[in-house]
């Protein structure tokens, strides 16, 4: 038995001797045979030419062995263009035969290699590809030499690609094609169809590796028929280099340890389920500064295709571990028209919306959003395609929700109950502290701490109208209510139409001393800062109505602007060096670029003020007028006088004179506010019973 086991054991050792014997001389064989008939590798080439309808080179011709499967090698292949050009070039093709057809007699090669191929490839604005040296058919279809090349793929159990590069032209790529290389990619068929095996380097301005695999039912020469499952994984990836065409100029966007995994299924051809994952560390978003940024963020989404539409899931989108949207978007053909439907549990517009305003070519109504601040929950927004016209519907509760202000307008901590369609609107809010900024207007936005209105807005011919027939409000000490109404013209560059009217009071008049009309002159300002040391508003009354571009209407009388303030208890520095006025009480009228205060009464030095007009008759002009009477004692006016800039022309009479009895003073004074040192002075004085 022993004498057996060694006797198949020689036979073995002869037979795999008597092969690599053969091998080896069938390949010294074959190397002679080419060097002996030079114009083989010519017919070879010039068979090759005419498959592929292109001049070829081939720079070397070699038979070697995997394993105990012959291997046929063509090494330095170039493809030509018709002018002469290259346009193609690998650096090695082998065809390798399997044992198991070698053992029934079939020598078609069952495996096909190509190292150091090097691909052009362009793709133009209707996706289609065109690779150099390979002309499209017909409206950019295959030709049939192509389709004849898909199908001669099936003869080959094994593809192998080692060492390429694929270098793709897109206009979306500014002129710098996207060069990939391919480390190795194996294609290999199965009972089913085939499995895809690809390792792929990206440049380094886009990513790092790329792995992907792939397990599909059908022929590879046949993509409508495709079944299966795919998935690809990336690391290193740069944000910036693959979103730069279609980011507005200036804009960068970095993000460190960029990862993501891509999977998906394939059915009919068609991808019809996939889900995105994307993981990073510091991610920044800038333009003119920091937009936003993250320590770490994440996103998750997952696609569904069906027969009607499609569905797009927001499985999570996070920044720093907080979650910014949840939610779904849907399209479906519903009846010929097309139907969006989104939802968001949760959307937080501050670190998201400065992502909306980055992009190229988006409508400016998502430029606009880009400014948003606050949380929207519960978010419904339903969307559809009609003959006559798009609708809409929309509903959502709004938490400190904003806009940052433009040139004209901006808004903070909105929160309340929104509900609109595309006829008009609602927004209840109740007990809500928003910020209003109107940089055209006021120096600094209105804060407020209460604010109670029913906001509605509709669709006119001639525009948008927003109004609330009631609202009350509360700021510091200043509170009150009214109405208003602004008119939003659809025709472009026209003005907004605002009717305002609103009463209110003030425990503090200064609490409304931020809030000064923008286009005062900077001496008023002063003026009224220090002016005004203290008053009480009993009552004021405020109407606005006409176009907002020509407010406050003194230079253009479109409209009226008028403001109307009862003072009491007020104290009054209207100059310096001169006693202050006390206990006035007087009435405040604002008209245009004017003002005019009427004191009812007050005290000057101790006497009675009868009555005094001060008046700003254009504040352009910065000249402030006083015109008063005072009656009291003679004694009262001494102490006023050598309390006032005339002490010093007067000094002889004030310091060698004393005086009792009563008096009447009509005075009359001009005060240049930005040069109070030349304030003129004018008088008469009427004298009884004096001492």
């Amino acid at each position: 038995m022993e004498r057996v086991k060694r006797r198949w054991w020689t036979w073995a050792v002869s037979l795999i001797a008597i092969a690599v014997i053969a091998g080896a001389a069938l390949s010294g064989a074959f190397q002679l045979a080419v060097l002996a008939v030079p114009s083989y590798r010519a017919d070879l080439a010039a068979w090759v030419s005419q498959v592929t309808g292109r001049p070829v080179q081939i720079g070397g011709i070699s038979l070697a062995w995997r394993g105990l499967a012959p291997r046929f090698d063509l090494n330095g292949i170039t493809l030509f263009s018709a002018d002469g050009s290259e346009q193609l070039r690998l650096d090695r093709l082998s065809l390798g035969v399997s044992l198991r057809r070698l053992l029934i007699g079939d020598w078609v090669p069952s495996r096909l290699e190509l190292s150091g191929l090097r691909i052009s490839a362009e793709i133009d604005e209707q996706g289609r590809i065109r690779i150099a040296g390979f002309d499209a058919g017909d409206e950019g279809l295959p030709s049939t030499r192509h389709e004849h090349w898909l199908q001669d793929l099936e003869r080959f159990e094994h593809v192998v690609l080692e060492n390429c590069e694929l270098r793709m032209q897109h206009a979306a790529f500014e002129g710098v094609p996207l060069s990939l290389r391919l480390e190795r990619v194996t294609l290999a068929r199965n009972g089913r169809g085939f499995e895809l095996d690809a390792d792929l380097l990206l440049p380094a301005e886009r990513g790092g590796e790329l792995h992907l695999e792939a397990d599909i039912a059908g022929a590879v020469s046949d993509p409508r028929q495709w079944n299966g499952s795919f998935e690809a994984t990336a690391d290193a990836l740069q944000p910036q280099g693959w979103l730069r065409p279609w980011l507005r100029p200036g804009t960068q966007i970095a993000a460190a340890d960029l990862g993501g995994r891509l999977s998906g299924e394939i059915a009919g051809g068609q991808v019809t389920r996939t889900r995105l994952e994307l993981a990073s560390g510091a991610l920044v978003l800038a333009r003119a500064g920091v937009l936003s940024s993250a320590q770490q963020s994440s996103i998750v989404l997952d696609y569904l295709r069906n027969p009607r539409g499609w569905r797009l899931d927001v499985t999570d989108l996070s920044f720093d571990q907080s979650v910014l949207l949840r939610g779904s978007l849907r399209y479906d053909l519903l009846d010929g028209e097309g139907a969006y439907d989104f939802d968001a549990d949760t959307l937080e517009m501050t670190r998201l919306a400065p992502w909306f305003g980055v992009w190229r070519e988006t409508p400016r109504w998502l430029h606009t959003a880009g400014r948003a601040t606050g949380t929207v929950e519960g978010l419904v927004l339903r969307y559809r395609e009609a003959p006559s016209g798009p609708r809409f519907s929309a509903r959502a509760r709004l938490h400190g929700v904003g806009l940052r202000a433009d040139r004209s307008l901006g808004f903070a901590g909105v929160s309340g109950e929104l509900s609109a369609d595309e006829a008009g609107g609602r927004l209840q809010l109740n007990n809500a502290t928003p910020t209003l900024e109107l940089p055209a207007a006021l120096e600094q936005p209105l804060k407020f701490d209460a604010l109670n209105a029913e906001l509605r807005w509709s669709r006119g011919t001639d525009g948008w109208r927003v109004a609330s027939e009631g609202f009350g409000w509360r700021l510091a000490s200043l509170e009150g209510h009214g109405r208003f109404a602004l008119q939003l013209p659809s025709e472009a560059g026209a003005s907004p139409l605002l009717d305002l009217d609103a009463t209110f009071s003030a425990q503090d008049a200064n609490d409304a001393r931020p809030y000064m009309a923008r286009h005062w002159s900077t001496d008023l300002k002063t003026w009224l800062t220090r002016g005004i040391v203290q008053a009480r508003v009993p009552r004021g009354e405020l109407r606005i109505r006409g176009p907002v571009q020509d407010f406050p209407f003194h230079s253009r009388p479109t409209g009226e602007w008028r403001l109307d303030l009862d003072v009491a208890d007020a104290v009054l520095d209207y100059a310096p060096g001169w006693p202050r006025l006390s206990d006035i009480r007087a009435h405040l009228r604002f008209r245009g670029n004017a003002l005019e205060i009427t004191a009812e009464g007050a005290q000057l030095g101790g006497n009675r003020v009868q009555s005094a007009v001060v008046r700003f008759e254009d504040f352009s002009d910065h000249t402030l007028s006083v015109d008063g009477v005072v009656e009291g004692e003679l004694a009262r006016y001494y102490q006023f006088l050598r309390a006032s800039p005339l002490r010093r022309t007067l000094r002889g009479l004030l310091d060698n004179t004393q005086a009792r009895g009563e008096a009447r003073v009509d005075i009359k004074l001009r005060i240049p506010v930005d040069h109070a040192e030349q304030t003129s002075v004018a008088g008469r004085v009427a004298i009884a019973d004096a001492q």
